[in-house]
């Protein structure tokens, strides 16, 4: 017997494309919007948390997803949670450590405001591109301060992490 939902779950990946496509075409002017002195390069994006395996910097890639689903007189209440990791890295001399660090920590502040930024502003017709019976919803952000710095004596890194809450209701009638 074939499966027919009375709710049609809305797929998250969906929209995670839509984020980092949007997200893909506006970061070099958010970042100098952000860094209007100092040219910063663009974050490679990836959908998932293969991100903390990579060696490539900067990058920002999607390290969790949470949903929460109610049912409602009204539809589904849905709550999806993604959380955004950045990291940045700068190599450097001995002698140059406490220079690399500090700027290490500007420019984590500038991707940080940037990635915000850009978030804050995607249009709810951008974000639920493609996404059926999405009805009207808001967006929360939460976070950019540094979590760590990993130092070595030639290497320092920033990892940051930003978290998306969207929240929408997706009616049973569409």
């Amino acid at each position: 017997m074939p499966w027919t939902p009375e709710h049609e779950a809305t797929d998250i990946r969906r929209i995670v494309g839509n984020i980092l496509a949007f997200i893909e075409t506006n970061q070099v002017d958010a970042l100098h919007w952000a860094s209007p002195s100092r040219t910063l390069p663009p974050l490679a994006l990836y959908p998932t948390a293969e991100v903390r395996m990579l060696t490539d910097f900067p990058h920002m890639g999607i390290v969790r997803r949470r949903v929460t689903t109610e049912e409602a007189d009204d539809g589904l209440h849905i709550r999806y949670e993604l959380t955004f990791e950045t990291e940045i890295a700068a190599t450097h001399t001995k002698q140059m450590r406490t220079a690399a660090l500090l700027q290490l920590q500007k420019d984590s502040d500038c991707y940080g405001y940037a990635n915000e930024s850009m978030l804050l502003n995607i249009p709810q017709a951008t974000l639920f591109a493609g996404v059926a019976g999405t009805g009207h919803g808001r967006k929360t952000i939460t976070g950019h301060d540094p979590l760590e710095s990993a130092i070595s004596d030639t290497q320092a890194l920033f990892n940051t992490q930003m978290t998306l809450v969207l929240e929408f209701t997706e009616s049973p009638y569409n």
